[in-house]
């Protein structure tokens, strides 16, 4: 994967991540860029969750629930 240059390209791969994770009915609440991490947040009917993703490399490094 590449460098994560902006919120559209952030959202894509949530977007992905989510449907990996088998959540079929999410949507994007949130999205901001911390430090080198975009980090997306995203609601659907069975909870809400974060999507941390690395802005170098593009990669998924934390799937979690935002309860936690």
């Amino acid at each position: 994967m590449s460098e994560v240059k902006d919120v559209m390209q952030a959202m894509d791969i949530a977007t992905k991540a989510v449907k990996k994770a088998g959540l079929m009915f999410a949507w994007i609440n949130n999205v901001k860029k911390e430090d080198t991490y975009w980090i997306v947040e995203v609601a659907g009917l069975v909870g809400r969750y974060i999507v941390k993703i690395s802005v170098p490399t593009g990669e998924v490094v934390e799937f979690r629930s935002a309860s936690q």
